[in-house]
């Protein structure tokens, strides 16, 4: 029986499938290479982009993170929980919402937050001899626009159904 990765590229069917699978395919080796890349911070993707964008935005409430990462908020309490109990953020009550919390880096996390961002400009170097990034640059283009589609047809679906009901 042959490997699934020496048929991807015979996949049958609609070509959404191809697009979809290919899509799926692209999401486990970008983890799996940045799993192998940032290994010496026992840290996941999650947890880098959380420390990033933090890093870069001062900080965020639990909302606000879980909307610009896109996952959900119990989700992203998990991340904080343990992020948190590494030393790498810490939580601060919202002086403007007091049912909210505001997401922060520790010193910890910033001095975290600079190696990260020091191997991140180490790797880009790197990259650069080995990734087309203009054609990565067309390929981020084009899923924007797929996600954008994806959307409008789930509710072009939504209203569908409930027109139905």
């Amino acid at each position: 029986m042959e490997k699934l990765d020496e048929v991807d590229s015979e996949l049958r069917g609609p070509p959404s499938y191809k697009v979809h699978w290919n899509i799926v395919l692209l999401a486990r080796e970008i983890t799996k290479t940045f799993e192998f890349i940032f290994s010496e911070f026992d840290l996941n993707l999650t947890d880098v982009a959380l420390i990033s964008l933090i890093g870069h935005n001062d900080s965020f409430t639990q909302s606000q993170l879980a909307n610009s990462l896109g996952i959900g908020k119990a989700r992203l309490g998990i991340v904080i929980k343990n992020l948190e109990g590494k030393k790498i953020i810490e939580r601060t009550p919202d002086p403007y919402d007091h049912r909210a919390w505001l997401i922060k880096l520790t010193r910890e996390g910033e001095a975290l937050g600079k190696k990260l961002q020091e191997k991140h400009s180490l790797l880009k170097n790197i990259g650069d001899e080995f990734v087309d990034l203009e054609g990565h640059q067309n390929l981020a283009d084009n899923l924007n626009v797929f996600r954008m589609d994806m959307k409008r047809l789930k509710q072009g679906i939504e209203e569908i159904n409930s027109a139905n009901t």
